[in-house]
């Protein structure tokens, strides 16, 4: 993925940016997170002032029940001083009674209407009052609790005493006061501790109590919102385990518990403000623009190090292949340029000057080598001809014919090679070597030496694929071929029979085979003619030929003769890679048996 210079590039802009973008991101989260804890401080600092000024005002109830109490209460004097602590209290109370030991009402204020009181908007029954009191005859001290069933927070006090009847003995009764929980007290706290702050006003003040739902302290909407079950649950689990300090939100709602006063708890609910919403759109905006810029940076360092960097590289790179072309180095490239690439440039001219030089002196070492190889197989094949008719002419000289049939062999081999060498380096070099001509000379010549015509009672048949070879495998074809088509014009066709000599040689998968055949009266026949004494050697020669070539040999000698030669075609070598010898060899190459 990183093998170019443009994807590098990206590479290295893009780990310097990223951490710089990650800071970025992280500081916005981080200041998200800041404006969004706001709510859940805000929703504590709410209940927590809630409960200073409850706290502070049952505690207030609680004292002046303990003086009334302190004071030694009447039948007589009860009424006249509820009176008065009404009027100290500025009509504080709701409720404000004596009852004896079974919860009658010996003296109250205001007084008792069909068995209840009514107390601003709200109308409650003594019983409501009167049981519980009862009830906490065990209790040391005022204790308190929320009424039920009421439209607005009512606190239920309740004190043993000890009073005078009216025969002025001592008996054993109650003093139980109802006032409201201070709501305006507690909204206008709330409400100015914001205005200091600057903050909107969205938080719900609750009460609860044992085995009972949340109740609204302060409830500034009409309708208030449901509790979710998974809230309720979470607030038993506080009960259950002791828990009077919590916080935790339940998705853009956040909740806050705080101790209120004997079994009753304090809950505040709010809601995300504007602020804390607008601090999330701004993170989103934040994140957003972090990403967008970070893109349009890698997109503009992208395109200036596309012009200035990979496309000078590129057209650097073109010029070299040009060059490699067409000869000519000649690169188009822009003036603004980093200075290394400029130096880069000079120093592939410098670089591409040298080699044209340098090619062409190889080119003109390698045509004066190709006229000297020309020159040496010409002067090689005029030697071999020299040599073939300095053997024909001593050969004439000898009388004893087995000797000059010796030389004639001799000098038809010497030919051959001859032959071939004229036809292996022609302008062309080895690969241009026409077989197929080669073939039909070597064969003609054969039939001359030996006075046959090629058209007479021995007919020549050539067929002959156009393929590549080696020198190596030329030199032993042409003197199988030699030694085969010599020994069937002497030996194949006696007593003026007639017949067909056949050459061919075919490419077929991969693969070159050579064939050599005539119709003559076949190699079982030649065995039984006393005059036939070189065919022993003749076999030795074409065996030996055939291992050189590297090739299959299979000899058919039932109707006619046949040779089949199945060899594998090399490719031609250049002349400089070994020197091959009149046999075919090269130096390090063993001789063979022939």
């Amino acid at each position: 993925m990183l093998d170019t210079v443009g994807s590098r590039v990206m590479a290295l802009i893009v780990s310097t940016t990223v951490p710089l973008a990650t800071i970025a991101g992280v500081l916005a989260w981080h200041s998200y997170l800041s404006t969004a804890d706001n709510s859940s401080g805000r929703t504590a600092a709410d209940v927590a002032r809630a409960h200073y000024d409850i706290i502070r005002d049952v505690d207030r109830t609680r004292s002046a029940l303990e003086t009334l109490s302190d004071m030694g209460l009447s039948t007589g004097s009860a009424g006249h001083v509820f009176s008065l602590v009404q009027s100290v209290s500025l009509r504080h109370y709701c409720f404000l009674a004596l009852l004896d030991a079974h919860g009658g009402v010996i003296a109250s204020l205001p007084g008792v209407i069909d068995n209840g009181v009514r107390c601003r908007n709200d109308y409650f029954t003594l019983d409501n009052v009167s049981h519980w009191a009862i009830q906490q005859s065990a209790a040391e001290g005022a204790r308190a609790d929320v009424l039920r069933n009421v439209k607005e927070p009512l606190v239920r006090f309740a004190l043993p005493i000890t009073y005078n009847n009216a025969k002025d003995f001592p008996e054993a009764g109650y003093l139980v006061a109802v006032k409201p929980l201070a709501p305006q007290r507690v909204t206008t706290s709330v409400q100015d501790a914001r205005i200091v702050a600057g903050e909107e006003s969205n938080s719900e003040l609750w009460l609860q109590t044992a085995n009972s739902p949340p109740s609204p302290l302060l409830v500034e909407a009409p309708n208030p919102r449901a509790w979710p079950e998974n809230v309720l649950r979470r607030l038993a689990q506080d009960r259950t385990h002791g828990i009077d300090t919590d916080h935790f939100n339940d998705g853009t709602i956040y909740y806050a518990l705080s101790p209120g006063f004997d079994n009753v708890r304090l809950l505040a609910r709010s809601e995300r403000s504007v602020a804390e919403t607008h601090a999330l759109h701004v993170f989103v905006a934040r994140v957003f623009l972090i990403a967008l810029l970070l893109i349009i940076e890698l997109l503009l360092v992208a395109v200036a190090a596309h012009s200035y960097l990979v496309e000078p590289l590129e057209r650097l790179a073109q010029s070299v292949a040009e060059w490699r072309r067409h000869g000519k180095f000649e690169p188009d490239l822009p003036r603004a340029l980093p200075l290394e690439i400029r130096h880069l440039e000079r120093a592939f001219r410098r670089a591409t000057t040298r080699l044209d030089r340098h090619e062409a002196r190889l080119r003109r070492a390698a045509r004066q080598q190709e006229v000297l190889i020309r020159e040496i197989h010409h002067r090689v094949k005029n030697n071999l001809q020299i040599v073939a008719s300095l053997l024909n002419l001593q050969g004439n000289r000898i009388k004893l014919p087995e000797a000059r049939e010796e030389f004639r062999l001799v000098r038809d081999r010497v030919r051959a090679l001859a032959t071939l060498h004229r036809h292996m380096y022609p302008e062309g070099g080895v690969a241009a070597l026409d077989i197929r001509a080669f073939l039909d000379e070597l064969c003609n010549q054969i039939f001359s030496a030996n006075d046959v015509s090629t058209i007479g009672r021995i007919s020549l048949s050539l067929t002959a694929d156009p393929v590549t070879i080696s020198p190596d495998q030329a030199v032993p074809i042409s003197l199988i071929v030699t030694e085969i088509v010599s020994n069937a014009l002497r030996y194949a066709f006696p007593n003026g029979r007639t017949g067909t000599i056949s050459v061919s040689l075919i490419a077929k998968e991969g693969r070159c085979i050579l064939t050599v055949a005539d119709d003559g009266i076949g190699m079982d026949s030649q065995k039984a003619i006393p005059t036939n004494k070189r065919e022993g050697i003749g076999i030795q020669l074409i065996r030996g030929f055939a291992s050189q070539l590297r090739a299959k040999l299979d000899i058919d000698g039932s109707m006619g003769t046949k040779f089949v030669f199945v060899f594998e075609p090399a490719a031609p070598r250049h002349p400089a890679e070994g020197v091959t010898s009149l046999t075919g060899m090269t130096p390090d190459e063993p001789e063979t048996n022939a």
